[in-house]
């Protein structure tokens, strides 16, 4: 017969001495010998690593806490070479689940060395699983596979769904192998034993047990009650009250029953913190409930964590209001009859942390029954009671003005009296300025939010700037307080349409006989920062509307028909940007080539329209052919004035190699390949001697001089043109900020500097 048992590896036990005679204890493992018989035989393996005999022997069963469990002797074992086997009896209690250790005295080898006293650890295996055999375990419990004919035979066991692969043995003098289930997945696990390579099959299934306190939040005068449950019924299980280190305060057997479900309960407990512990005693699976907070029994109290709480009107705004020994309390805000505004709503912690978030939207304070007052969705509730008013007044945001907060216990009364007493400060609200930003495509997220507006301008990776490559984002900035009450969706397009705000963004320069274009709602997303009165329009430009050179202006609006304004006129504010052409230009010689020389920091500079902190790649490519091919690419980010260097090494290329250099970062329109030349390293002389000499041409000039000098300006000045738009004006005017300058201003340093030359 062949019986299975899962638990991989040697089991460690102690009061081993370091060096002995005696014989040594590989492991010990408690199992079900009975195989598929469909009893129940319990047996204790105890594995040695030589030939052993018990004839003077004893074996002591002891539980975690050193506490006697059973006792056997030579009458209760049978040995052969190297495997001691123990019976502990038939039925269900031969299993004993309990078992932790084995205190081992008398056992000799052969050459009478005896084990005087030894301690070892002992593994319980409850389910076991032999050869042609199909057996389910509950995941978190062990599995002893065995075969009885054999010992030290290898075992292969196999996940049918997980993926889950491993290989090993039984090990020295043993006939079990166990498999742990603890971090297994859910699965069927096909298992290979013996020299015969024989099958079993051992389903994992989840026990589903769970422990559930009452509350997780009670005083040191209330018992710890809760509730044990599992997916299968008539189970025992062993609650222990921990406290917060790790120790055991109480214990308690419960039976789930046929309901799968049982009730627990402990004495009241000190202030501190608590979890309770549920163990399948047949399978050892185990469960940890949520921490319950034990607080001193006292007074019942709220208050407010800030005494005055500030917000615009038609903002919102949260606050947070304690409580103490209570979940529950009442909050008012205001008076009908002093401020023509009056909420009174109990405020609830759901989540037991001492604190409601309690959130107040100006805008729609008088526009709705519940004053404007809500709580935290997932934590907290405020359920609004009363919202006494004049049924006839107009709805509008809360005015301006001071309307005292009153939060307490107990539920509201004609003589109601507070806890604690605060401050709604309702300010003024403006519109200020709109301005321009720009981007690249993926600088935030979809879920992007005013933290990590701000965070992306500190690090670069968004710049103020009227100008916008294709397909690079635009952003539009506008600064105005006691709107965000009224935008309580981040949905755009609520926004577009009339209302007490709305934007439009519409194109300025559509061209002869052509209707301006409009940009859609689904084409902009919003990010709203109360926190810093900051609304954020991004506005994608890869989209089919945008094309380079148009100029579009965005006006965000507060209709004076609203209550947010309180005069004749509307509040405005706009900003303007421009769609450029998405190009890149490396600096170039009077030969329209990149040159660069040989050396290990060689850079090649240029400047582009694409947004700062975007990535270019520039990559280095010699000429078909070559006697040395190489390809060299670096990839920079773009400089906050729109400059862009890369640093190569060239030191191992000949001076006189040709190259060709390709930028790439997205989508680029124009040129995106130049000619590129080696050339050799200038000496230090050769460069300083450079640096002097241009502000020659501030100092005597001749007219012969001049007239040479203009010469050569005009043939740079076309040169000039191949870095701009093509219409020859030097390419600055349509492309990003100085496009095309830097390269204008190197020819005519060196024209000069030729003329002078030729002077001398």
């Amino acid at each position: 017969m062949m019986v299975l048992s899962v638990v991989a590896g040697t089991v460690a036990f102690a009061g081993t001495a370091a060096a002995t005679n005696h014989p040594g204890v590989e492991k010990v493992t408690h199992y079900d010998r009975a195989g598929n018989s469909g009893t129940t035989d319990g047996y204790i393996e105890v594995a040695f690593d030589e030939d052993v005999n018990d004839d003077d022997a004893t074996y002591t069963l002891q539980d975690e806490d050193g506490d006697e469990l059973e006792t056997f002797d030579t009458e209760d074992t049978e040995i052969t070479g190297g495997q001691l086997l123990i019976d502990t009896g038939e039925g269900d209690e031969s299993i004993i689940p309990e078992a932790d250790s084995l205190v081992i005295e008398g056992v000799e080898d052969t050459d009478g060395n005896a084990i005087d006293e030894e301690e070892v650890d002992v593994t319980v295996a409850p389910t076991s699983v032999s050869a042609d055999e199909t057996k389910s375990a509950y995941q978190g419990s062990k599995v002893a596979v065995i075969d009885d004919s054999e010992t030290d035979y290898d075992v292969t066991i196999e996940g049918d769904d997980s993926g889950y692969f491993f290989e090993g043995s039984t090990g020295q003098n043993s006939e079990v192998f166990v498999f742990n289930t603890e971090d297994r997945e859910l699965d069927e696990y096909s298992i290979t034993v013996g020299s015969n390579d024989q099958d079993a099959t051992v389903n994992v299934r989840d026990l589903g047990l769970t422990v559930s306190p009452d509350d997780t939040s009670i005083e040191d005068d209330e018992a710890v009650e809760g509730t044990v449950s599992a997916n299968s019924g008539d189970r025992d299980v062993d609650v222990e009250l921990v406290d917060s280190d790790g120790d055991t305060v109480e214990t308690e057997e419960v039976n789930l029953g046929g309901s799968g479900e049982a009730d627990y309960s402990f004495d009241a407990q000190d202030t501190g913190n608590y979890t309770i512990e549920a163990t399948d005693v047949y399978s050892g699976v185990s469960e940890e409930s949520d921490t319950i907070t034990v607080s001193k029994a006292g007074d019942q109290e709220l208050d407010l964590a800030d005494n005055t709480v500030e917000v615009e009107s038609g903002d919102e705004t949260e606050f947070e209001v304690e409580l103490e020994n209570t979940d529950s309390g009442t909050i008012v805000i205001g008076d009908a009859d002093d401020d023509g505004y009056e909420v009174r709503a109990t405020v609830v912690d759901d989540d037991d942390d001492g604190i409601a978030e309690v959130s107040m939207n100006s805008y729609d304070a008088r526009n709705s029954n519940d004053g404007g007052l809500s709580g935290d969705i997932e934590e907290d509730s405020v359920d609004v009671v009363e919202t006494p008013r004049d049924d006839d007044e107009d709805p509008k945001p809360l005015d301006s003005g001071n309307y005292e907060i009153e939060v307490g216990a107990e539920d509201y009364s004609d003589d109601w009296s507070p806890d604690a007493v605060g401050t709604l400060a309702i300010l003024d609200r403006e519109t200020g300025d709109a301005n321009s930003w720009v981007t690249y495509s993926d600088a935030l997220d979809d879920d992007a939010d005013g933290d990590d507006v701000v965070d992306a301008i500190n690090d670069g990776d968004i710049t103020q700037r009227s100008e916008v490559a294709k397909d690079d984002v635009a952003i539009v900035q506008v600064e105005a307080s006691g709107i965000f009450g009224y935008l309580n969706s981040d949905d755009f397009d609520d926004i577009v349409n009339d209302g007490d705000v709305n934007v439009e963004i519409e194109q300025t320069n559509p061209g002869q006989n052509r209707d301006a274009k409009t940009v859609d709602a689904d084409e902009v997303e919003m990010i709203k920062d109360d926190e810093r009165n900051m609304l954020y329009l991004v506005i994608d430009t890869e989209s089919e509307t945008f094309e380079e050179d148009d100029r579009f202006e965005a006006t965000f609006t507060v209709n004076h028909e609203s209550e947010l304004v309180e005069g004749d006129e509307d509040e405005t504010a706009s900003t303007t940007f421009e769609v450029l052409e998405r190009e890149a230009m490396p600096e170039l010689n009077d030969d329209d080539e990149v040159e660069v020389e040989a050396t290990e920091d060689a850079t090649i500079a240029g400047e582009t329209s694409i947004a700062p902190n975007s990535e270019l790649t520039l990559r280095a490519r010699s000429e078909s052919g070559a006697d040395n091919p190489f390809v060299i690419s670096e990839t920079v980010n773009v400089s906050e004035d729109g400059t862009f260097e890369g640093e190569f090494d060239f030191a191992d290329v000949e001076p006189g190699t040709n190259f060709t250099l390709s930028l790439s970062a997205g989508d680029l329109s124009g040129d995106t390949e130049f000619d590129g030349v080696v050339v050799e390293e200038a000496d230090d002389e050769e460069e300083n001697t450079t640096e002097t000499t241009t502000e020659t041409p501030e100092t005597t000039e001749t007219t012969e001089t001049t007239e040479t000098t203009t010469e050569t300006t005009e043939t740079t000045t076309d040169d000039g043109d191949n870095g701009g738009d093509g219409d020859g004006d030097g390419g600055s005017d349509e492309t990003g900020p100085g496009f095309g300058v830097a390269v204008a201003l190197v020819a005519l340093v060196a024209a000069a500097l030729l003329a002078v030359r030729r002077d001398n």
